[in-house]
C-alpha cells in the first residue's frame, strides 16, 4: 500500500492537504489556527472512503503531519477536537499519545443532534517521548 500527501488549496503547503491513495482522493488533514509565537495549532484528519478505514493511513498520515508540527515548526503543543462518538479518531489521537482535556458540551451538532467535542493535546516532549519509544 503506498500512501501520499498532496497539497491542495493554499500557499502555506500544510495548512490542508488531500491524502491520496493509489490516485485516488481518500481524505484530507489539517493544521489550523497555527501560532507560531505560542507555539501552537490544531490539527485534524478525515479519511473520507470507508474502505480506507482501520488501514492505518490516518495514522500514518497524522505522524507525518505531527513531525512537520513539533520538529519543522518547533510547535510546542497540538490540538485536536473530536465529536463524541467518533471513536475511531479519539482512538487515532489516544494511540499518538494526545491527552484528553476536557469536553466543551453540546458544542456542534450531528446528524442534527446536540454533540459535545472532545479536546485532547499532545505537548512537544510528550511527542518527542512516543517518538522514541
Amino acid at each position: 500500500m503506498r500512501e501520499h500527501i498532496e497539497r491542495t488549496q493554499s500557499a502555506d503547503p500544510w495548512t490542508l492537504r488531500g491524502i491520496s491513495l493509489e490516485g485516488r482522493l481518500i481524505g484530507y488533514c489539517s493544521i489550523d489556527d497555527l501560532d507560531t509565537m505560542i507555539g501552537k495549532a490544531q490539527v485534524g484528519i478525515v479519511i473520507g472512503e470507508p474502505d480506507c478505514w482501520g488501514c492505518g493511513i490516518g495514522k500514518h498520515v497524522m505522524a507525518l503531519l505531527l513531525a512537520h508540527c513539533f520538529e519543522k515548526l518547533k510547535l510546542h503543543r497540538a490540538l485536536a477536537i473530536v465529536a463524541r462518538g467518533n471513536d475511531r479518531s479519539r482512538g487515532l489521537f489516544e494511540s499518538l499519545g494526545f491527552v484528553h482535556e476536557g469536553t466543551l458540551r453540546d458544542a456542534t451538532q450531528v446528524d442534527g443532534a446536540r454533540s459535545d467535542l472532545l479536546c485532547y493535546s499532545l505537548l512537544a516532549h510528550e511527542y518527542e517521548a512516543n517518538r522514541t519509544s
